[in-house]
Parts: C-alpha cells; sequence; structure tokens
C-alpha cells in the first residue's frame, strides 16, 4: 500500500464526508458525518505516524503537516 494515496484518500474523505452531512440536511445527519470525517482526520494523521517510525527524513515538513490537520480537527 502507498501511504501517499492512502493519505490522499482520508483527506478526500475528510471533505466530501463533510459536505456529505451538512447536504443531509439535519442536525443529526451532519453530526453523524462530522463523526466519519474525524475518524478520517484519525486516519490520515495516523499516515503521519508510520513514516517517521521506518525513518523517513524531513521531521520539519512533518511539523508543519501535523499543524494544519489540527487546525481541520
Amino acid at each position: 500500500v502507498r501511504i501517499d494515496f492512502a493519505m490522499q484518500r482520508s483527506a478526500v474523505s475528510v471533505a466530501a464526508n463533510i459536505v456529505e452531512g451538512r447536504g443531509r440536511g439535519t442536525t443529526s445527519g451532519l453530526v453523524s458525518f462530522l463523526w466519519i470525517a474525524a475518524g478520517s482526520l484519525t486516519e490520515l494523521d495516523t499516515f503521519f505516524v508510520i513514516p517517521r517510525q521506518l525513518n523517513y527524513p524531513n521531521e520539519e515538513h512533518f511539523r508543519e503537516l501535523e499543524s494544519r490537520i489540527e487546525e481541520v480537527g
């Protein structure tokens, strides 16, 4: 599995679930999809842990991306 593709899928899933929840037109529908989006965001965050454990380079780049994830979450 390519981590970059998995990360992209997770990132798109976050946005798609927020939009889908909003489109449901009910508070309960929105909340349900926000929880799903939060799960995808957690999945995306996990994909930042894996390369670090494999000693991939550029720690500063990882910190910047994590900061962006926290802003979204």
